[in-house]
């Protein structure tokens, strides 16, 4: 057969195979791309403190989870945010970085968030999973690196989520510890008794 029409038939054969895995891929796609928009509302609902916004993309029975916090229900997690998402409090978000897969979407952001005049700076890495478009499960880590740039007061610090006593952010100021003493003086080397010599002497 001559190698035009082979290639010919072979591209023919091909483009079906092709373009099945294609509506495939973009079948696939499209599910991620949802939730990923989804998350992104989320977000950006956050910012603005439409806490109305919130609620409508969390589902009834989602799952909140928060680092060395703990496990929340929904009454308790929308308190928290009503809290934290407070419109009289200036925030701006930026994703760093957001990854899809099957129904879960992983997201790292970090929010500005301005108290007193000046903004404060927190990375955070969300775990989310998305059922029905909504929220139905939420893993939450902070970056406690990313705390306050600048912090010039105890006043300066975001108010804690978790209702209850707030304690006051103190610097602790103490000394340095003295050096651990030395074990022998450079000038003596340790004798080690017995008939033959400690490995540690042998070479000296």
């Amino acid at each position: 057969m001559d190698p035009h029409r082979r290639q010919l038939l072979q591209t023919s054969l091909s483009a079906p195979v092709l373009g099945l895995a294609g509506q495939a891929l973009a079948e696939a796609a499209e599910p991620r791309s949802r939730n990923k928009a989804l998350v992104k509302a989320y977000i950006e609902a956050t910012d603005r403190g439409d806490i109305a916004a919130v609620e409508a993309l969390v589902s009834p029975e989602v799952k909140w989870w928060i680092v060395s916090r703990g496990d929340f229900d929904r009454a308790t997690i929308m308190a928290i945010n009503r809290r934290r998402f407070d419109q009289a409090i200036s925030r701006k978000s930026s994703i760093l970085g957001m990854a899809a897969q099957d129904d879960r979407v992983a997201v790292e952001y970090e929010t500005a968030t301005v108290e007193n005049g000046e903004p404060i700076f927190i990375v955070y890495h969300h775990l989310f999973q998305v059922r029905d478009n909504h929220i139905v499960s939420v893993r939450e880590w902070t970056d406690p690196r990313a705390r306050p740039r600048v912090s010039r007061s105890p006043r300066r610090f975001l108010p804690a989520l978790i209702p209850g006593p707030r304690p006051v952010p103190t610097i602790s100021m103490r000394p340095r510890p003295a050096p651990w003493p030395r074990l022998f003086s450079p000038q003596v080397r340790p004798t080690w008794r017995g008939s033959s010599p400690h490995p540690a002497s042998v070479g000296g």
